[in-house]
Parts: structure tokens; sequence; C-alpha cells
């Protein structure tokens, strides 16, 4: 409760002195709520400049990515051939890739947002082994066969039970692509 009363002061001092203020943080709620524009830093190199909406929309890669957003971005292996990405802990779902890619079976992550996957019950291979329920939101955390980790959002009063078999899909446009490698963003 003081953090929240916290951020909301210095942000109402923000407004009210209308000056330039640098504010150091680790805690990305608190760097998207209170800045105009967020310098993300790794190792003491800049990652990334922006504001806060334009970082979590468009970052330039993995740890950027990885950093602004509550829960995580999900970052799942695929691959691309000839244009189209496969989701390795999602076999049954294959889409065009939207960008222009050196090469025929690259090995990409694929990111994807927890708000933008939805959850189904038809096809079912992924088990819900954990639900985080906060009222309005519920964070589903399901298991691919490939050992990979998910976390899918769901809103409303659906209640999955632990160990239920579910499927997600999501909008390939909401989708973004990054280099397996260096995982810098592929655009």
């Amino acid at each position: 409760e003081l953090r929240v009363e916290m951020r909301v002061e210095i942000a109402r001092l923000h407004k009210e002195l209308g000056t330039t203020m640098i504010y150091v943080t680790h805690d990305q709620v608190e760097a998207m709520t209170l800045a105009d524009k967020i310098v993300v830093l790794r190792g003491g190199s800049v990652e990334q400049v922006g504001a806060p909406m334009e970082l979590y929309r468009n970052p330039d890669n993995r740890f950027v990515a990885g950093f602004i957003g509550s829960p995580g971005m999900n970052f799942l292996n695929g691959h691309v051939e000839d244009g189209t990405v496969t989701v390795s802990a999602l076999p049954d779902i294959r889409f065009e890739s939207r960008v222009g890619l050196p090469h025929s079976r690259q090995a990409v992550l694929v990111g994807l947002r927890p708000q933008d996957l939805r959850i189904e019950t038809r096809n079912p291979t992924l088990p819900v082994e954990h639900s985080e329920k906060l009222g309005g939101v519920t964070y589903e955390y399901l298991r691919a066969q490939t050992g990979e980790r998910i976390v899918a959002e769901s809103r409303g009063d659906r209640d999955f039970r632990i160990g239920e078999m579910v499927s997600v899909t999501f909008d390939p446009e909401r989708a973004l692509l990054f280099d397996d490698a260096s995982g810098i963003r592929l655009r």
C-alpha cells in the first residue's frame, strides 16, 4: 500500500512542479506508471529508450520485451520455413511471418503477451499447472509438451482446474519474433 501511495505522490509532485525528474528503479510497474520516458539499461548499456507504452508494444529485443509487462512476455521456441512460423509448444499453430526473415528453417523466439492468448477447450494439449486469481483477471500457468511454460490471461468467471487440459490460440498480428541467438527483434 505504501508503494502505491508513494507512486501517486511522486506523480502528483512531478505534475505540480512541472520539472524534469529522474527516477531510478528496478520495478517495471513503477517505471511504467511514473515515466514519460523510460531508459532501459542492462549491464550499464542502454537497451532502448521510449515512452512506456512504446516500449511495451514495440520492444527492440528480448530483454526489453521481458522486462516491460507483468506478467512477463512468453518466449516460445519456433522456427521459420518458407515464410511460415511454427511454434514448438503449440504444434497445431502455424502463421505467416510479417517480417523479412533472412533464412528458411531459421530458429526464432515467438513473443506472446499473456493477454494476447485465448484459452480454449477444444483440441486440448496443455495442462493447467497453476492459477493466480486476482479478482477481475486470472493468470493460468500452462505447461507445453516441450516443457515450456506458458502464461495466459483469462477474464470472467471461467474457473480452470489444476490438471485440466486446455489449448491456446492467438492473433498472429500480436506475435513478436526475435532472433533465437541474439534476442534482437525481427522486423
